[in-house]
């Protein structure tokens, strides 16, 4: 292999690289978009919990899917917002 090759070569792996390097970048902002929208929803729950724990003429079916919800939104915010694993604590 000449230098001229040489180069090539490396130019192109040099362009993959910085390929992989924006694609990588993007998926972290995906992430990072999608962790706000988790942790959005996971306060919203909870107010809503809240306000309608303190009203005793709302359905038991409305509170117990509030509780269900908020236990999932929870679960997920430990998992991937705080990198908890429930089995490890």
């Amino acid at each position: 292999m000449n230098e001229g090759e040489y180069l090539e070569l490396a130019d192109q792996f040099k362009e993959i690289m910085n390929n992989k390097d924006n694609e990588i970048k993007k998926q972290y902002e995906e992430i990072k978009e999608l962790k706000k929208i988790l942790m959005m929803a996971y306060s919203f729950v909870r107010i809503l919990d809240e306000l309608i724990a303190d009203d005793f003429n709302q359905p038991n079916i409305l509170c117990s899917i509030l509780e269900v919800l908020r236990g999932f939104l929870s679960s997920a915010v430990d998992k991937f917002i705080f990198n908890e694993d429930p089995n490890e604590l």
